[in-house]
């Protein structure tokens, strides 16, 4: 957990200094600073990834890549402006995200000497120490639940994750105002857009069928608004995506891939699952 002071927050003010120096980028690619003993990142979406070695030195990592190049703290802003330049120059900005632009073109070895320390697990729903974690259906939070749910619980302080969890530290037991309070919990497994009528790029209501469908689902459920795939830009084992009022069903896959049927009825759905 990130600390004032600690290479994580010294990161994160160099690399904000530098932002007038990157040429543009697709809206949506970011930065991931995931510098503690292992990356707790790596399913999280970000194109550019500062990561640590086994050998515990840092390392920038293009997303889709397996191996990153050695990095100091110094240098870290000039890597990732050169990385983000390689990846305009090599017509990245056509494909949009960095894993994807990667699977179609020769990545330099230069950017590829070192591999990253093995992934560590994100922090789930349940009492910690120190508090209590919960998590947010879908990443969103309703502001009056969140205030009844501070209220009631005495917390005197809030953390929030990368994982639709958030840690309310010396919280006592109380109401959990919706919340989640378990790791086992279907809709942590679920990812959906806002959707229509919220997003004008989506023509179909995606959480209330979500949280149809969560029950029902034991992989990993995305249902997108549209094939753009903004909650979740990654394959997932079943993945709905909103065309014309519909939806198309992709298995394992993206957003974007080509689905294995089209034209689906919320009802369609509800009734092949139950």
């Amino acid at each position: 957990m990130w600390q004032t002071g600690d290479l994580t927050t010294r990161l994160h003010a160099a690399l904000l200094n530098a932002l007038p120096d990157l040429p543009y980028l697709p809206p949506k690619m970011g930065v991931a600073i995931d510098a503690g003993t292992g990356p707790v990142l790596s399913d999280t979406s970000a194109d550019f990834r500062f990561e640590r070695a086994d050998t515990g030195d840092l390392i920038l990592r293009a997303d889709g890549a397996h191996k990153g190049k050695r990095v100091s703290e110094q240098n870290a802003p000039t890597a990732l402006i050169k990385l983000a330049k390689w990846f305009v120059a090599s017509d990245g900005v056509a494909a949009g995200r960095m894993s994807k632009h990667l699977k179609t073109r020769t990545f330099p070895d230069t950017w590829q000497d070192t591999k990253p320390s093995p992934a560590t697990g994100s922090i789930t729903p349940g009492a910690v120490t120190g508090g209590f974690v919960y998590g947010a259906p879908f990443g969103s939070i309703d502001a009056r639940a969140m205030t009844r749910l501070i209220q009631d619980s005495q917390a005197t302080a809030l953390r929030v994750t990368p994982w639709r969890t958030f840690l309310l530290e010396d919280a006592q037991p109380c109401d959990t105002h919706g919340f989640v309070t378990s790791h086992t919990d279907p809709l942590l497994r679920i990812h959906a857009c806002p959707g229509a009528p919220a997003c004008n790029a989506a023509t179909v209501d995606t959480r209330a069928l979500a949280q149809q469908l969560a029950p029902h689902h034991s992989g990993t459920l995305h249902i997108s608004g549209c094939s753009k795939g903004c909650a979740h830009p990654r394959p997932a084992t079943t993945t709905l995506v909103g065309r014309d009022g519909a939806f198309d069903l992709v298995e394992n896959g993206h957003p974007w891939d080509a689905p294995r049927q089209r034209g689906l009825t919320p009802n369609d759905l509800l009734t092949t699952a139950s």
